[in-house]
């Protein structure tokens, strides 16, 4: 199927709900690879009951915190990687 950009009306729900959600992933993803990048480490992260995921982030440097949360499980499996892999510990 080929759909011009904008043209949402067209699309099933279905790949619109997929196409919002692979843009969510990405975009999380991509916002912990900069915050590695640039130089911030994750100090904890926590799982909550509802499935919501939480990752807390600090340049030790510049004293500067960020924080991503999400709640698709995809992306956390993804997050927790590549925290472990930048791991303090």
């Amino acid at each position: 199927m080929t759909v011009e950009k904008g043209d949402w009306n067209n699309k099933p729900i279905s790949l619109l709900f997929y196409e919002r959600s692979d843009n969510m992933e990405k975009r999380n993803l991509k916002q912990l690879e900069r915050l590695f990048d640039s130089g911030f480490k994750c100090i904890k992260y926590e799982d909550g009951e509802n499935g919501e995921f939480k990752a807390y982030f600090k340049n030790f440097e510049t004293e500067k915190i960020d924080t991503i949360i999400s709640n698709d499980k995809n992306e956390i499996t993804k997050m927790k990687e590549l925290i472990d892999e930048n791991s303090l510990y």
